[in-house]
């Protein structure tokens, strides 16, 4: 790939005298790329303790059912929420070209756009997850423990595809706009304030089992959803300076 970029193709070339870094460059991208790390690790990470409660749920005899019973329902859930990224990745290409241009009205026109968008997509999900879920384990797995733990709180969780779809969206909007600070502090609190919480809380101590443990996960989508709504209300996001 160098060879052919020193080369120079469709016309990019490497050009020596531009490779020394510009310090300003480096301050503009650490001040957008700093927060977006932390934001993965702090989503990776939040993840993890999150399977550690699903891990702990039940005894030792049914643990892993609860274990499979979850995996079969995150892959399940692919079909809301990776439309929902998508949609939320387009949105974030454009609002960084709208606000690029100066037309903050045109950004936040295009997320609205594909919010609704997303809309209809998790509507489907809704539907999918609450007249299918039984089908949906059957033929994920032949067990019945698992079908048994797994297909009611599909069920359960189909309730919250709309918020789930809102809000990777509009994250990933604020996320183009530069203003990964904010993402990064709204998917901490949720996470580490209102998930993990309520899913040991509910799941773990209060024995609620799987339905326990995903109440933590969907009160955080919905929260999160909000918080994520009224700060893109307020279009702070939109005077990012980069």
């Amino acid at each position: 790939m160098l060879g052919v970029l020193a080369r120079g193709i469709s016309g990019l070339k490497i050009l020596g005298n531009l490779l020394v870094p510009d310090a300003e460059d480096l301050r503009r991208i650490l001040r957008v790329g700093l927060p977006a790390a932390l934001e993965g690790f702090t989503l990776w990470t939040g993840q993890w303790l999150f399977l550690e409660i699903i891990s702990n749920l039940g005894t030792r005899d049914d643990g892993s059912a609860f274990k499979a019973a979850h995996m079969i329902g995150m892959d399940a859930e692919a079909l809301t929420y990776l439309p929902a990224m998508a949609w939320g990745y387009a949105a974030a290409s454009l609002v960084g070209q709208s606000l690029g241009a100066n037309n903050p009205q045109r950004a936040r026109a295009v997320t609205n756009a594909a919010g609704r968008h997303a809309i209809v997509i998790a509507l489907v999900g809704t539907l999918v997850y609450l007249f299918g879920a039984d089908l949906i384990y059957r033929v994920m797995s032949q067990e019945v423990p698992v079908r048994a733990i797994g297909a009611p709180a599909l069920r359960f969780l189909s309730w919250y595809q709309v918020p789930l779809a809102l809000v990777i969206v509009y994250l990933q909007a604020i996320r183009g706009a530069g203003d990964t600070r904010a993402v990064l502090l709204i998917n901490f609190v949720g996470f580490y304030c209102i998930r993990l919480p309520i899913a040991w809380l509910m799941g773990i101590h209060l024995e609620l089992g799987l339905i326990g443990a995903w109440s933590g996960m969907s009160i955080d989508v919905l929260c999160r959803a909000i918080a994520t709504g009224l700060y893109f209300a307020r279009g702070k996001w939109a005077q990012t300076k980069l």
